[in-house]
């Protein structure tokens, strides 16, 4: 559940800057978005740190977050092509974009193992027909 109000919190908030120019509601408003993101890169960063078989339990949530990143991403370069930015508010969307883009390459790092598993397994049950029902992962027989 945190992770998606994480994401809504940065989809939500970064449009808002726009026009926005006294600073004791942009300071607040960049503070949220800030907090909220660097607040779950470090969680992700721990979780990240677990060993393989301590990570297992969330290795489906964490690749269900890979998609969010991006969306974030755009709305945060969407909002810094605003014309009506306050410096203030440019500034804490371009945090932002940093702690994100950070966030995204944690995750994506050690998932791409066990994409790349599962991309030869998906491609080696396609080819299960084609080669009389077996199917060889590269693992010896014993």
């Amino acid at each position: 559940m945190e992770r998606k109000a994480q994401h809504r919190v940065t989809t939500q908030l970064a449009p808002r800057f726009d026009g926005l120019d006294d600073d004791a509601v942009v300071g607040p408003l960049g503070n949220a978005l800030i907090v909220a993101d660097t607040c779950r890169h470090v969680l992700l960063r721990k979780v990240i740190a677990l060993s393989a078989w301590k990570r297992d339990d969330y290795s489906d949530g964490l690749a269900d977050t890979l998609p969010g990143y991006k969306n974030e991403l755009e709305a945060i370069d969407t909002a810094l092509t605003m014309d009506d930015l306050a410096t203030l508010g440019r500034s804490a969307l371009e945090e932002a974009q940093q702690v994100v883009a950070a966030t995204q390459e944690t995750m994506e790092r050690p998932l791409e193992g066990a994409s790349a598993l599962l991309r030869k397994v998906t491609a080696s049950v396609g080819q299960l027909a084609k080669h009389g029902g077996e199917v060889h992962l590269g693992v010896p027989r014993l």
